[in-house]
């Protein structure tokens, strides 16, 4: 005889303290894994999450997250306040957890090690957090990256750092930059003193640890990494060719890289070098690197987490590997099986807009998917929306030969942006 076990229909909510939770479904037999971050990006990792059986708790500090609708429960709070989403998880007793968000690592990392959940390594959070700390370790064991790299925290620093660059700017342009940022915010490359002061400016502008990095420019292939490591062995390394701004910020990614097999190879190895530098030891990574014109590769940084832009989307249709959902099975405590991987070339674009601005019309843009008949797309916008300028707001995937898909994927994107109008 069938048995139907009884549930309950639970609505938490606890506006005084900020917190609302979604209409819940209880069964305490069912697991809850914690997502720090509810943008866009972070809603392939909760379906990921509940396709595996999980129950999603998200944590944002925006009450009106677009998370806060797919999460099973969602808690309003910041989650760089380590004490206040270490007490949010014990009160779940969630079985891990995981981060989109380049500011949210080090308090998943922290997170992971405080519960004694799946973690990516010991102690990591401040290398992970901090590149100034980062580029001491790949300098400490020997990692290949951009040298010489300089340090900004106060003004006897500033005027040591211009005066090394009154010397290290006539052989070669130099990257400034915050030191806990993500992609290129606030970057500026500069290639005459002059434009110093006004780097710096507008790299503290964005540095939440008010620390400025200055590191030379690596004059060469722009590439990207996405790693994946298992008890210390990076078992997956699939590298891309970037699409950059003129500003530096990312657009996309195609695959396969066009590289020899020895050059593969020594990307591989100083990833690999890199990631153990950093103590990172399970789960994804994100790892940019410049390939200079000896073939030599350079590690630039790396993030702990699943890479943006597209990426674990792209990977997916480049090779039938699902990087999100590997990456929740393993911060869950699962195992992780990868299939047979598949090469079908593929490149990425996403959407995004030069200036801010509201969203006034989205005219039909059927016939453009009918044109270039797309693997995948997706647009995040609708009338009346504000938006920000360089944010993602959609992106386009299209197969075929890399150079022809690449070059399609930014006429898509330029033909879509044409159908939009901004106030």
């Amino acid at each position: 005889m069938l048995k139907v076990k009884p549930f309950l229909w639970k609505i938490h909510t606890n506006i005084n303290k900020g917190r609302l939770h979604k209409k819940e479904r209880v069964d305490d037999m069912q697991p809850v894994f914690l997502v720090l971050g509810g943008t866009q990006n972070s809603l392939p990792v909760i379906r990921k999450a509940q396709e595996l059986g999980l129950r999603v708790l998200v944590i944002d500090p925006d009450k009106n997250a677009v998370a806060a609708r797919r999460a099973n429960y969602f808690e309003v709070e910041d989650p760089n306040c380590l004490e206040c989403v270490e007490n949010i998880a014990r009160k779940y007793n969630v079985v891990g957890s995981m981060t989109r968000n380049e500011l949210y690592v080090a308090t998943v990392c922290y997170l992971n090690e405080a519960l004694h959940l799946p973690k990516q390594g010991e102690g990591i959070g401040e290398t992970v957090r901090d590149k100034y700390v980062m580029k001491q370790a790949f300098k400490r064991d020997g990692i290949v990256m951009p040298e010489p790299f300089y340090k900004i925290e106060n003004k006897e620093e500033l005027e040591k750092v211009r005066a090394e660059l009154e010397i290290d700017l006539l052989d070669s342009p130099f990257i400034v930059k915050p030191s806990d940022q993500r992609g290129s915010i606030g970057i500026t490359k500069i290639e005459r003193i002059k434009q110093f002061d006004k780097a710096v400016a507008k790299a503290l502008k964005r540095a939440n640890n008010q620390k400025v990095i200055v590191e030379k420019f690596v004059n060469g292939q722009q590439l990207g990494a996405q790693g994946f490591s298992i008890d210390g062995e990076l078992v997956k390394c699939f590298i891309s060719r970037k699409t950059y701004s003129p500003t530096f910020v990312s657009l996309g990614h195609s695959f396969p890289i066009s590289l020899s097999p020895e050059e593969i190879r020594a990307i591989e190895e100083e990833c690999s070098k890199a990631l153990r530098s950093l103590g990172i030891m399970n789960g994804p990574s994100t790892i940019d690197i410049s390939l200079d014109k000896k073939g030599k590769p350079h590690i630039i940084e790396i993030g702990a987490r699943a890479g943006g832009t597209v990426l674990p989307e792209t990977i997916l249709a480049h090779t039938g590997i699902d990087l999100v959902k590997a990456s929740v099975a393993l911060a869950s405590g699962m195992k992780v099986e990868f299939p047979m991987p598949k090469n079908v070339p593929v490149a990425a674009h996403k959407l995004s807009f030069p200036k801010s601005g509201k969203i006034k019309n989205i005219r039909n843009y059927h016939k453009l998917i009918q044109h270039y008949k797309p693997a995948g797309f997706e647009l995040h916008i609708n009338r009346n929306m504000d938006v920000i300028a360089n944010r993602e707001y959609g992106y386009v995937i299209i197969t075929g030969n890399t150079g022809i898909a690449e070059k399609k994927c930014s006429e898509f994107i330029l033909e879509l942006r044409n159908l939009i109008d901004l106030y």
